[in-house]
This record gives structure tokens, C-alpha cells and sequence, in this order.
């Protein structure tokens, strides 16, 4: 065999590998959009079923244990108690409104356990004016959710530091050393009490910002601000997974033309 047949095998031997690789990962991500899909499906179909529905109680601790996104996720519940302000966690927040935070806050039960309740949205340096109020009895509505462990925004929460960035539920239990609170927590969705209101409707003018950013503005009166759940999902999956796939046709169909060409 000549040097440059075994030069030419070796190129064709090159090719077919780089070949098959892309076939594989274009294979696997149409494959993965598939799986995506039916997940999307299966989140909007628990949205639809449960979000607008009669709130029930939010599940205590004799249901805790079988908690799972299939059977509770933005579930309509409403829990009942007083603030447990001294333990509110602040996690930070992106959205239309700017730059902010999460406010958490544990509603301590008459049965001696806490929920978790994300009160709503506020923009940075707000003042709680509930740490000026005597405690008085609230009455939540909102969207069962589940634990974000793991960070946000390519972040590790920081808990030493007071640093979160996703609202990690056990991850506060463990730092506030809360052992009767709830390993999920709820997404307000209406005022908690007449005392103090939660309104989610805001002004609909737009302010621009220092970095000439168009933002909705807030208004101090109306704050946190809730109903900023994320309800409405694209599912565009499928259309993704036909491309992967029809790249992947594409790699095959032209491996199998090169390699019944003629070598000249």
C-alpha cells in the first residue's frame, strides 16, 4: 500500500469518526428536546389543573415526607398564623421591576410549625414595615412551591455571608436553625391581611433608569409586590428537537455520499 493511500485512509477514517460524533450529539439533543417537552407539557398541564383552583391547606408536617412536584406544584393552598419577622431571608431577584429581592418570611402557625411564604418582590434598600408592627394574625393565599436548592444566576448561595440567590428552603431551615418549618414554601398571591395590603396591580407607566433600561415602576405603597409567578410557559420543543434532528440526517446523508464517492 502506498503512502498516499494510507494518508487517504487515514483522512477518511478521521472523517467518519467526526462523522459519527456529530450524529451522536445532534441524536442526543433532539432526543433531550423530546424529553423537555413532554416535562413542559406535563408543567403546564399542573398549572392549568391546580393553579386557579379552590385553596386548600398547605400540607403539615405529618405530610411533609411526600411532598413532589407531581402532586403539589402550584397547588393553590392558604396557610394561617402570625409573621415570623426576625427570620425573613431576602434572596436576590431579577425582574421587570429592576433589581431586588425575594422577601421570605415563615408564617408561624397556631399548631407550633412555620411555613415558608415568599411575601413578593422589593426593590433593594426597602425598609419591612412590619418590623414595626406588633404581630397580628394573616391569612395567605398563594402557589404551593418547591425548594430551589443549588444557587441562581450562576451563583452559589452564601449563607454565612446572608448571601442567597435562589430560595434553597432547607438551606434556611438549616442557617436559621428552624426545626418546625416547612421544607417548601408558598407564593403569595393576595393580601395576607386588611392590615397590611398586598396589591399587585402598579402604575402601568414605564420610568427609564440610569442605564437607559425601560423598567416598570413601583410604587412604595404597594409593596412587596406578589403575583409575579411565572404561569404562562413557551414550549417551543419541538421545534427545537426537529432541527437537532434533521442535522443529524443532514451528517448521515453526507457521510454516506463521501464515502460512495469515487477516490478521484
Amino acid at each position: 500500500m502506498t503512502l498516499g493511500r494510507q494518508r487517504l485512509n487515514l483522512k477518511k477514517a478521521a472523517l467518519a469518526l467526526g462523522a459519527a460524533f456529530l450524529f451522536l450529539v445532534f441524536l442526543a439533543l433532539g432526543t433531550w428536546q423530546v424529553e423537555r417537552r413532554q416535562w413542559k407539557l406535563d408543567l403546564i398541564e399542573r398549572v392549568e389543573s391546580r393553579a386557579y383552583g379552590t385553596p386548600v391547606d398547605a400540607p403539615g408536617p405529618a405530610q411533609w415526607r411526600s411532598i413532589s412536584a407531581a402532586d403539589h406544584e402550584y397547588l393553590r393552598v392558604h396557610v394561617a398564623g402570625h409573621w415570623d419577622v426576625a427570620h425573613t431571608v431576602r434572596v436576590r431577584a431579577a425582574s421587570a421591576y429592576g433589581p431586588g429581592f425575594w422577601l421570605m418570611t415563615p408564617v408561624q402557625t397556631p399548631d407550633g410549625y412555620r411555613v415558608w411564604v415568599n411575601r413578593g418582590f422589593v426593590p433593594e434598600n426597602w425598609v419591612d414595615p412590619l418590623l414595626a408592627k406588633k404581630p397580628t394574625l394573616v391569612h395567605v393565599v398563594g402557589l404551593f412551591r418547591l425548594s430551589e436548592p443549588q444557587g441562581g444566576f450562576l451563583r452559589p448561595n452564601r449563607p454565612d455571608a446572608g448571601q442567597w440567590y435562589s430560595r434553597d428552603i432547607d438551606a434556611f431551615n438549616r442557617q436559621l436553625q428552624l426545626t418546625q418549618a416547612s421544607p417548601y414554601f408558598v407564593d403569595a398571591q393576595q393580601p395576607p391581611s386588611a392590615e397590611y395590603r398586598i396589591d399587585a396591580v402598579v402604575r402601568a407607566h414605564k420610568a427609564q433608569d440610569d442605564t437607559g433600561e425601560q423598567r416598570l415602576s413601583l410604587d412604595p405603597a404597594k409593596l412587596p409586590l406578589t403575583g409575579l409567578t411565572v404561569l404562562v410557559f413557551r414550549n417551543n420543543h419541538l421545534q427545537y428537537a426537529i432541527t437537532w434532528y434533521a442535522l443529524a440526517c443532514m451528517v448521515a446523508g453526507v457521510s454516506i455520499w463521501l464515502a460512495r464517492r469515487r477516490p478521484d
